[in-house]
């Protein structure tokens, strides 16, 4: 076994010969350096790539309350509007009476009015029906293109 150098490159053979000259142990020294840097290279090659997890999606906002389904609206006498839905009551409390405020937006998304109703025996979980009047100087039924429920208290 032998120790080849060459100006290029260098191919050790064989332990023995390197041992014998000193001058060698150069060659191995650079063949051990050359394949522990290969090695390395070839070990992060075959490593997987850090997985970065994406984070979870946020679960679905759950309002407290909302309406299900189309609020009904008609205009009734002088100033007042008539008003029908079904409430649903995820708030985690339930409430001898609930007052919400009813608002009526237009197609540009600007508030035609707003009114209070008020709904009675709602339960934690339930779904109720609910009909009630609002005072809406300026509704025009065609006009409301959009509306919106908010809790205003309850006890």
């Amino acid at each position: 076994m032998e120790c080849i150098q060459s100006s290029a490159s260098c191919r050790c053979l064989g332990w023995l010969s390197i041992l014998r000259d000193r001058r060698w142990a150069l060659c191995l020294g650079a063949a051990v350096a050359a394949t522990a840097v290969a090695t390395e290279v070839e070990s992060e090659a075959e490593k997987p790539a850090a997985s970065v997890e994406p984070e979870p999606e946020p679960a679905p906002e759950i309002a407290e309350f909302q309406l299900k389904g189309r609020l009904k609206h008609a205009s009734a006498e002088g100033n007042w509007v008539d008003v029908m839905g079904v409430v649903v009551n995820n708030s985690g409390a339930s409430y001898a009476v609930a007052s919400f405020d009813l608002s009526f937006y237009d197609e540009a998304g600007e508030l035609i009015c707003v009114d209070t109703i008020s709904v009675n025996q709602l339960r934690e979980g339930q779904e109720r029906a609910f009909r009630g009047a609002i005072r809406c100087a300026d509704y025009v039924a065609d006009e409301v293109a959009s509306w919106k429920l908010q809790f205003a208290g309850g006890h």
